[in-house]
């Protein structure tokens, strides 16, 4: 103990001398752990971090763009959640000469040289970071627009990507200088703009920076170098390697070996770019330099301690001025420059503690003048350390397409998803309630349209992620191929990168089985999911614009106590046709057993914009619950409401049926009807009708073999004629050997108006105009035209009959109340008037104002009484809790669940087998891990205190309020500690 007091006095001796003095910190692991608890409050309120795609990354607002004060350690974490880092500090670096030659600089490393706000203007909580994200949250009304941060033409702030974050800060204190290099101040404001996108695709990995470095002051500066530096400790940190792609402008480091004590044996690579580089003599310049050195390294290999060894490094040289050598002994500005994947070139063999810096100059900075600078840090997976290396530069391709488009990209929306669970089962939804989903299948951006949705599974929230479902519009796109980097094999390949199928679009998938495995889904088991939209854009590459991932957690049990349900996930409640005579119908398949309400609905319809439209009421509150939905196709487009999911199918707009009676003497010319071989349908769909879909009625046509047995001039009705020669103008009234009927009521049925076409064609190809239906004229043994029947076309009518007498040239027969046509001819030899028989043709009645149709859901049963009956189910998982839970993600969590609980009302209490109480967890405790309204509860192993709890058997006490009490006996064997790190 003595010892131990005595090392912490020294500890906290230094650190008060170190900040008091304001001298530069060494560079051990140690001295930078000192260095972190010494400022870790100091820096607390300054810190902010970058988390808006895959990196979750602190940065304080002094120019430290990776940071490992607000942690202790690394200070960027990759995958965001995995608990894995990959970069402990990066900071962007300025160096310049001043008129008297001397060097002046500007860094942020581990300490840095510049200080919040704008050059000149006093420090102030104002001179903060900001940050906004594409869903609305963070500081918008706050924008710092008075301190230089970007806005749009507007005025109002401008959003790159799904996250921005900005912060001024300047050079201007002499007091920061003595924390570094010991400089006069060179005199910049620097303006710095973070941001990054979270897409499905490499821009998900990636966090850019664009930094504005104006001279606010009256000094000139030339022989300027801006530089990037990096102390990337991928993982282990003593494992690594670095190198640089002088065509990309690219430093990057990787694993120095197949296996990193972090990463496994798929360790990333990480790296850095200039995308856009100072200005110089009129043009932009690359990576000018690329140097290395590592910790605890002799010199000229070592930190650089002053600004004459920091110049040198930018410079391209060691810090005492002298050139790296590659292999062969020849002077090099670019160090490692070679290819480690195929082994060539000079290569990087010594893995260490590495940092590296790259840079870009010599470049002017006068009074006034301003220099932007465009970035990047980027991080690529592969199956191993060396094609991470290709990923790398893979994804590097695609930051510099997203920089060369101004980073205005394809960024499909992604959807809002909701997750319902049963016992094994999972149930993802993805419409809300301000109909997200309408925005993101309207989407179309530069040639990218809105093609379907993506449904992936992981390991974890940070993945990996397997496709599971794809959901896509029914067009010309199906799987689509593109240019991709091949994790099995380490290139970049011509591979799927979308796996449509033209299923429709759907907006909800029922999983029962784990997906990675092939095994059934466990209830009280966590896993993971994410949902994407996609849009396509087949003519460019990338091909393929995906919404990012936006994980969520789900876990399937069974309902909770005092919940009994009465349907299962999947089950179809069919609707009752209350009124009309509507061929529709109207189902609910039931998503979310426990938030059926045991309402009744009803489904009505409406005209709108020329169609028919539906809506759905709660009948026992009056609510609308859907208004004004379209779809009746059959389909998966349907909304989701209280549980269900209501799909309402209507028939098409056609016939649905014919028949006859006896022996028929007339056939179909077919001109693609859906009746009568094509030869009939109903009035809408051949010159037209003003009848509405509802009108629609079956007839009956009675045809007669004998003419003279009528009561009209020897036939049995009459009906209007118009001339198909006269452009079908108004003829006369006709003759028809049949009549037509209303058989909606077959025991009342209606005889209706019928009219018809007759045609004489000038050039003696058939019909004639004799006011008589006889199908282009009968002699007695032939027609004169058998082929189209004389095209004399039939129109039923939905008024009563009269004779035809109010149908003229201002009524135009086939435009007027046409319920079916018809393009009759002689049936091969049957001769015209063989004998009686009759025909019935049948419309499709669509949905219409007419019909209301209703279904009731199942809702559950609940209260004390059920609860009551469900007492002796609460249960613990794992039981006995064997050193590991399948639940838990970190090396340092224990997670065991008490299972079966109601969503409120219940408190847990753990004793030891003294009757000691080690832990209690109430509501308060549930909502805070939030379980509150679920079936469940968790404990961490820890008892009151916070202290992980000791190997051996505990009590368990569960109380529900006004249901009962029961106890239960747990088992905990803990895992053996095994400390790698300290």
């Amino acid at each position: 103990m003595k010892n131990n007091s005595r090392m912490f006095l020294l500890t906290m001796m230094l650190a008060l001398i170190v900040v008091a003095a304001g001298i530069r910190i060494g560079y051990t692991k140690a001295n930078r752990s000192v260095d972190a608890q010494s400022l870790a409050k100091a820096t607390d309120k300054l810190a902010e971090q970058f988390d808006g795609n895959t990196i979750a990354n602190w940065m304080l607002n002094d120019g430290s763009l990776v940071n490992y004060h607000k942690t202790g350690s690394s200070g960027m974490e990759w995958p965001k959640g995995s608990g894995k880092t990959i970069d402990f500090a990066s900071g962007i670096w300025l160096v310049g000469k001043d008129t008297d030659g001397t060097i002046r600089t500007a860094a942020a490393e581990y300490a840095s040289e510049y200080v919040p706000g704008n050059y000149g203007v006093p420090d102030g909580p104002q001179y903060r970071i900001y940050k906004i994200n594409s869903d609305g949250t963070g500081d918008w009304n706050d924008w710092p627009v008075d301190q230089g941060a970007p806005v749009n033409d507007d005025g109002t702030p401008k959003l790159i990507g799904d996250q921005t974050l900005f912060w001024v800060m300047n050079d201007g204190d002499q007091a920061a200088h003595a924390n570094a290099f010991s400089t006069k101040p060179m005199g910049v404001e620097v303006r710095t703009t973070v941001f990054g996108f979270n897409a499905a695709n490499p821009l998900g990995n990636v966090m850019f920076f664009n930094f504005e470095f104006i001279n606010k002051g009256d000094v000139s500066l030339d022989s300027c170098f801006v530089g990037f530096w990096d102390d990337p400790d991928l993982g282990d940190a003593s494992d690594d390697l670095v190198g640089c792609d002088t065509t990309l402008s690219l430093g990057y480091c990787y694993n120095g070996g197949p296996v990193d004590a972090t990463y496994g044996t798929t360790p990333p690579a990480i790296g850095m770019d200039f995308f856009q580089g100072p200005l110089a003599d009129g043009a932009r310049l690359p990576m000018t330099s690329f140097v290395f050195y590592w910790n605890g390294a002799p010199d000229p290999f070592g930190d650089p301690e002053d600004a004459i060894q920091m110049f040198n490094f930018m410079k391209g040289n060691t810090a005492d001025g002298s050139p790296y050598t590659d292999d062969a002994g020849n002077p090099v500005k670019f160090v490692f420059a070679g290819d480690p994947v195929s082994g060539s070139g000079h290569l990087d063999s010594s893995p260490d503690d590495r940092r590296f810096l790259m840079s870009s100059g010599p470049f002017s900075l006068n009074p006034g003048d301003k220099q932007v600078v465009v970035g990047s840090k980027i991080i690529a997976p592969g199956t191993d350390n060396l094609s991470s290396i290709t990923a790398l530069k893979f994804f590097d391709s695609f930051a510099q397409n997203a920089f060369d488009n101004d980073f205005v990209l394809p960024q499909p929306p992604g959807p809002v998803v909701t997750a319902s669970q049963d016992n094994g089962k999972i149930v993802l939804t993805w419409q809300d309630d301000n109909d997200k989903y309408k925005d993101i299948e309207s989407y179309s951006f530069n040639g990218y349209n809105f093609e379907g949705y993506n449904i992936y599974m992981g390991e974890s929230t940070s993945g990996p992620w397997k496709l599971i479902g794809t959901f896509d519009v029914i067009n010309d796109y199906g799987i689509l191929f593109d240019n991709v980097f091949d994790a099995a094999t380490g290139m970049v390949l011509d591979k799927p990168v979308a796996f449509g199928s033209n299923s429709g679009l759907t907006r909800n998938i029922t999983i029962d089985s784990d997906k990675l495995t092939g095994f059934p889904l466990h209830n009280y088991k966590n896993y993971y999911f994410n949902v994407s939209s996609y849009a396509v854009n087949a003519d460019v590459s990338p091909k393929v614009a995906e919404s990012g991932v936006n994980a969520i957690t789900v876990m399937p049990y069974t309902a909770p106590m005092g919940i009994e349900t009465n349907a299962d996930v999947s089950d179809i409640i069919e609707g009752t046709h209350v009124s009309g005579i509507s061929d529709g119908a109207v189902k609910a398949a039931v998503l979310d057993p426990v938030h059926l309400t045991g309402h009744t609905y009803s489904v009505t319809f409406d005209t709108l914009g020329g169609g028919y439209v539906w809506d759905v009421t709660d009948k026992n509150t009056g609510q609308v619950v859907v208004d004004n939905w379209e779809n009746q196709s059959g389909d998966e487009n349907y909304p989701i409401v209280d549980g269900v999911k209501i799909y309402v199918a209507g028939p098409p707009f056609t016939g649905k049926d014919w028949d006859y009676q006896g022996t028929r003497w007339v056939s179909g010319v077919n001109w693609g009807g859906s009746l009568f071989f094509g030869g009939a349908d109903i009035g809408p769909l051949f010159f037209g009708s003003t009848l509405a879909p509802g009108d629609l009625k079956p007839v009956e046509l009675r045809f007669v073999a004998d003419t003279t047995a009528g009561p009209a001039d020897g036939w049995q009705s009459k009906g209007a004629v118009y001339w198909r020669n006269a452009g079908y103008g108004f003829s006369g009234i006709g003759l028809l050997p049949f009549t037509a009927w209303d058989i909606s009521d077959p025991d009342n049925p209606r005889q209706l108006n019928v009219c018809y076409v007759e045609n004489q064609a000038d050039d003696g190809s058939g019909g004639n105009n004799n006011l008589r239906w006889d199908m282009g004229g009968w002699d007695g043994a032939a027609y004169e035209d058998n082929a189209t029947g004389g095209r004399e076309y039939v129109f039923i009518m939905d008024s009563d009959y009269n004779g035809g007498v109010d149908y003229n040239d201002d009524n135009w027969g086939p435009a007027a109340d046409v319920l079916f046509a018809m393009w009759p001819t002689q049936r091969g030899s049957h001769p015209y008037l063989e004998a009686d028989f009759q025909m019935q043709m049948w419309p499709n009645i669509i949905n219409n104002e007419n019909d209301t149709f209703e279904f009731t859901t199942p809702g559950a049963n609940v209260g004390a009484s059920v609860a009551e009956a469900q007492l002796d189910l609460i249960n613990i998982v794992p039981n006995p809790y064997w050193a590991w839970s399948s639940n838990e993600t970190q090396p340092t969590t224990r997670i065991i669940r008490f299972t079966h609980l109601p969503t409120d009302g219940a408190t847990i209490r753990i004793f030891d087998l003294a009757g000691n109480l080690v832990k209690s967890i109430t509501d308060a405790d549930r909502e805070a891990q939030g379980t509150l309204g679920t079936a469940t509860a968790q404990w961490d192993a820890r008892n009151a205190s916070d202290v992980p709890v000791a190997s051996g058997m505990y009590l368990v006490h569960v109380t529900v309020d006004g249901v009962g009490e029961k106890v239960l006996k747990l088992a905990v064997i803990n895992r053996d500690e095994r400390l790698i790190y300290y």
